[in-house]
């Protein structure tokens, strides 16, 4: 038949005559070929019986002829039509069995496109019409938009087809891609554009309808919509990517329907809990950053970065932009199972802090990530960390960073320079931020405590006696103050004997000899008497009036 077509639309009419002494099987094609191009002819041939009706046309003309001559129906030949509304179809229908389609895409859709306008319309179709002459026609169980998309891209279609079962191509040599020749073929007529789709799309879409849709209960449009996009994501990513995942978690309505129409569909929103969700989301919007640090350290990659220092600092870098380093660290927590939900935030800025190089000055390390592990329950065993025993107040972190350069500056100091720096005017409210971050340290957390701290190792150790204190006595100031504040002085004791056994023991001696602030008062009075006999009297006066400093 293929032959027959060739010869007639490009042979001789001497060819076309010797081809069909050949094939006299193929001569009704020839005679039906010329009833469709002659419709009078045809009419006039089937008003007397010599020939069925061939075309539309020819109907027209049969019909009008009969009521020109006013023929009756008795005296009529019977003539095998279907119903009206099913002429077209009819005609259409016995073309395509000509051309040897009976059985292909476009007969399988006009029959199913008139079955369903029967059903709408309330008349027979021409598959029933065609059971009840004896010549049966299936209506295909596939849906309209199935055939459809099937028919419009048939020569597509059936070039795919024409390559599979082409046995010439090569299937066994593989260029450099690992594609052989029938590889390839196939790859260039599956990349073949299809509006905003290729082919191959095109093949998957009608697939997945016939799989999953059929001609009374067809796949939804959004279906298909989604379905699409699905495609275009899995063939840029991958089917089992982030990116997958991603749009599958967005689209909740057509993974509901895979769930429920699709054979076999493993449903995996269980997983969907949401940290999963979020570390999903997160790997998606970081992909590109992700790529580039995984680069860095592979050999095959144009992005690798030998020198471990410069790989660091490309990292860093890396991590500097627009919030990717804090990203890295969420994922890590959302993948750990260690991890509470309610843990992930803090064990994220914990990582965070870890990873960045917290300053020193001196001798005043950072307690920000020890205060974190201490305050927030339960950061430290998901971290797999130790509680620290102690940490000192935030205000302690707050004078480092508020004093940190005058820190380093005093850190820098030479040893025997240190004292006098520090004692110089300039720098007093340094001293007294450098004395009280001692104090924390000591765990000294009162603000009382801390503030008698500060008072004692200023009248202790830096400021000495004041010039109007007596000359005979010594300065009793440092001693007063512990002898006031017995807790305070308890407490101090306990936090230097655990550097120093014997700490403190000189300062107890002196308790006992020191005067009380009353006594040293009277002191002062005798001290102001010129002479022994006015010294003298005045002791007599004190006595006789009971004011020796003894009777407290």
């Amino acid at each position: 038949l293929i032959e027959y077509h060739i010869i007639k639309n490009t042979g001789t009419d001497e060819q076309l005559d010797a081809f069909l002494e050949l094939h006299p099987e193929l001569a009704q094609v020839a005679r039906r070929e010329w009833l469709i191009a002659n419709p009078q002819e045809n009419a006039n041939l089937a008003l007397w019986g010599h020939a069925p009706l061939a075309s539309q046309e020819a109907v027209t003309v049969f019909n009008a002829l009969v009521e020109r001559l006013d023929i009756s129906e008795d005296w009529l030949p019977r003539q095998t039509l279907p119903p009206v509304s099913s002429l077209d179809t009819h005609f259409d229908y016995l073309e395509l069995v000509a051309d040897g389609k009976a059985s292909g895409a476009e007969a399988k859709l006009l029959i199913l496109k008139d079955s369903l306008d029967a059903e709408q319309s309330g008349n027979v179709s021409y598959s029933t019409w065609r059971s009840e002459q004896g010549n049966p026609l299936t209506v295909t169980d596939n849906s309209l938009e199935y055939w459809t998309l099937r028919v419009e891209n048939l020569d597509l279609f059936e070039e795919f087809d024409a390559i599979v079962a082409d046995e010439t191509l090569d299937d066994v040599v593989e260029d450099e891609n690992g594609l052989t020749e029938r590889d390839r073929a196939i790859a260039a007529v599956r990349g073949t554009a299809v509006g905003d789709l290729t082919f191959h799309d095109v093949e998957r879409i009608t697939d997945f309808r016939a799989a999953n849709g059929t001609r009374d209960n067809p796949v939804p449009s959004e279906i298909i919509a989604d379905f699409t996009s699905r495609l275009q994501v899995a063939d840029e990513f991958g089917s089992g990517t982030h990116e997958a995942t991603d749009f599958d978690m967005k689209h909740e309505a057509f993974y509901q329907w895979q769930v429920d129409n699709v054979e076999d569909f493993t449903d995996r929103r269980p997983e969907w809990i949401p940290r999963f969700r979020e570390y999903i989301g997160l790997k998606v919007k970081w992909a590109e950053q992700d790529d580039l640090w995984d680069a860095f350290v592979d050999p095959e990659s144009p992005e690798f970065i030998p020198d471990e220092d410069d790989r660091r600092k490309a990292r860093e870098d890396l991590e500097a932009i627009g919030g990717y380093g804090e990203a890295r660290h969420l994922m890590g927590m959302l993948t750990d199972e260690d991890i509470p939900d309610n843990l992930v935030a803090a064990a994220v800025e914990y990582r965070i802090q870890a990873d960045t190089d917290l300053p020193r000055a001196g001798d005043f390390a950072e307690f920000r990530l020890d205060r974190m592990l201490f305050e927030i329950d339960g950061l430290a065993e998901a971290l797999g960390l130790d509680v620290p025993e102690f940490v000192p107040p935030v205000r302690y972190d707050e004078l480092r960073e508020q004093w940190h350069s005058t820190l380093v500056e005093y850190d820098a100091v030479a040893e025997r320079g240190k004292s006098a720096w520090i004692r110089e005017p300039a720098h007093r409210e340094f001293l007294r931020a450098r004395l009280e971050m001692d104090a924390y340290i000591l765990r000294f957390v009162a603000d009382k405590d801390v503030a008698l701290y500060v008072d004692y190792m200023l009248k202790s150790e830096y400021d000495g006696r004041p010039e109007d204190w007596l000359e005979q006595e010594s300065y009793h100031e440092p001693i007063w103050l512990l002898i006031d504040n017995p807790a305070f002085w308890t407490a101090l004791k306990r936090e230097r004997r655990k550097t120093k056994a014997t700490w403190g023991l000189d300062l107890e001696k002196r308790f006992a000899n020191t005067p009380s602030r009353k006594v040293y008062a009277l002191l002062i009075g005798y001290y102001d008497r010129r002479g022994i006999k006015a010294r003298d009297n005045y002791r007599w006066e004190l006595v006789n009036n009971g004011e020796t400093g003894l009777e407290d």
